[in-house]
């Protein structure tokens, strides 16, 4: 992980030159910057624009009272970031691995607000990209990104996924030991009911999603 300095509150990033978008384009600065800059402007009445609390110019930024780009983020080259807090913050690699993102700006720009809605207008940068998917649909598939940096090292090709409404029904589907072909995962609705399951690995933690393999 990058070390902050100015007593914590600048962290400043060297992207990697080889990540790129399942498109074939390359991942840059400016694909962070306007991110933020979206996710705080109050017209896309973001839901997790409280996660940038902590950058500098977020209050007035994020109330309308100044522009976005006022922000604590730029680009310092096409593959150097740089970012402002207010204070130093503890838990801000959290923040970094979990909960901040980049946008493809040339898809953006081309889908507007349907970016993102569904798997026809989303575009990925990790090892796999969504298919089948949209807000509506209880179940989608992962498929292996080939332009993904390191993807000689991603052996599972496809990952489908199936929501369950009702913490029972999950459990039913878990113990009729349902023969999958392909890694699944269930979405159940937390808590779920650990203790009623006997599971074959030592440690799980509580969690929205578990695996189900056979």
């Amino acid at each position: 992980m990058v070390k902050p300095t100015n007593d914590g509150k600048t962290y400043t990033f060297e992207l990697r030159k080889d990540a790129k978008w399942d498109d074939g384009s390359q991942v840059t600065a400016n694909d962070f910057v306007v991110a933020l800059q979206r996710q705080v402007n109050p017209k896309t009445k973001s839901q997790r624009a409280q996660r940038l609390q902590d950058f500098v110019g977020y209050k007035n930024a994020s109330t309308g009272k100044a522009k976005p780009s006022t922000l604590g983020v730029k680009a310092l080259g096409k593959y150097k970031l740089q970012i402002q807090l207010t204070h130093a913050v503890p838990y801000f690699d959290y923040i970094l691995a979990s909960q901040i993102y980049p946008v493809n700006i040339e898809a953006l720009n081309k889908w507007g607000s349907k970016y993102d809605t569904d798997a026809a207008h989303a575009v990925s940068n990790s090892a796999y990209k969504i298919k089948d998917w949209n807000s509506s649909k209880d179940s989608w598939n992962l498929e292996k990104n080939k332009q993904y940096y390191d993807a000689d090292k991603v052996k599972i090709k496809k990952i489908n996924f199936q929501v369950v409404k009702t913490p029972q029904t999950g459990l039913n589907l878990f113990e009729a030991k349902k023969k999958f072909k392909k890694l699944r995962f269930l979405a159940i609705p937390s808590p779920w009911p650990l203790n009623s399951i006997k599971m074959s690995w030592s440690k799980v933690s509580m969690a929205s999603w578990l695996p189900a393999l056979e």
